[in-house]
C-alpha cells in the first residue's frame, strides 16, 4: 500500500489546490517542494502556523455527506480577525469523552494550527500483479485537520440574528413569563 500511496501523492496533490481554487490555478508539484516552500492551507496561512479562528460548531449530519455523519464540525468564519470569503469546515479534533464536544450552534474562538494527511483507498488496476484489490473506492485525497492549542473564553451558544429574539431569550433566561401578543382582559 505504501508503494501505491507514494506514487499517487504527486498525482493527487493538485486536487487539493483544485478544491480550494479553480483548475486553471493549479499546477502539479512534487512532495520535494514541501521543504522549500510554504504549503498554504485552507485557512490562508502556511500549514503549521498558529492562528486565531472564530466560527460556529455545526452538526455534521446537516451536510448529508456520509463522511460527516455523527460528527461535530468547526465552521471557521474568520482567521486572525479577518472574515473569510467562504467559511471552511474541519472535523472537530478527537476527544476521548464525546460529552466534552461543543454542541451545534455554539460559537468558538480558538488558537489552532492547520495540518493534514493524505489517505484513502486506491483501486489497483487489473493489469498490476497484486493480491490486494479494493472494491469500493472513495478516492485518495487530502484530509485537512486542526489542532486546538487554546480556547479564548468559553464556547457559547450562537446568538439569534434577530435582535428582538435576543431580548426575548434573555427574558426567558431570567425566569420571567413570556410576553404575549394578545391584550389582557381588564
Amino acid at each position: 500500500m505504501d508503494r501505491i500511496a507514494s506514487f499517487t501523492l504527486v498525482a493527487v496533490l493538485p486536487l487539493c489546490v483544485i478544491a480550494n481554487g479553480s483548475a486553471e490555478d493549479s499546477m502539479p508539484i512534487s512532495v520535494t517542494q514541501f521543504g522549500r516552500a510554504n504549503v498554504i492551507g485552507y485557512l490562508g496561512h502556511p500549514l503549521g502556523t498558529v492562528v486565531r479562528v472564530t466560527g460556529v460548531c455545526v452538526d455534521g449530519n446537516v451536510t448529508h455527506a456520509r463522511i460527516d455523519a455523527n460528527k461535530i464540525l468547526l465552521e471557521v468564519r474568520a482567521v486572525n480577525g479577518t472574515v473569510l470569503k467562504r467559511p471552511v469546515r474541519f472535523d472537530h479534533p478527537y476527544v476521548r469523552d464525546r460529552s466534552s464536544l461543543p454542541k451545534p450552534d455554539t460559537r468558538f474562538d480558538y488558537f489552532v494550527h492547520e495540518h493534514g494527511a493524505f489517505s484513502g483507498l486506491v483501486e489497483i488496476p487489473a493489469n498490476v500483479d497484486s493480491s490486494q484489490r479494493v472494491a469500493a473506492n472513495d478516492g485518495f485525497y487530502y484530509h485537512p485537520a486542526l489542532t486546538i492549542h487554546s480556547k479564548n473564553g468559553h464556547d457559547r451558544p450562537l446568538e439569534p440574528a434577530n435582535p428582538t429574539q435576543r431580548v426575548l431569550d434573555k427574558i426567558q433566561k431570567m425566569g420571567m413569563p413570556p410576553i404575549s401578543d394578545s391584550p389582557t382582559d381588564g
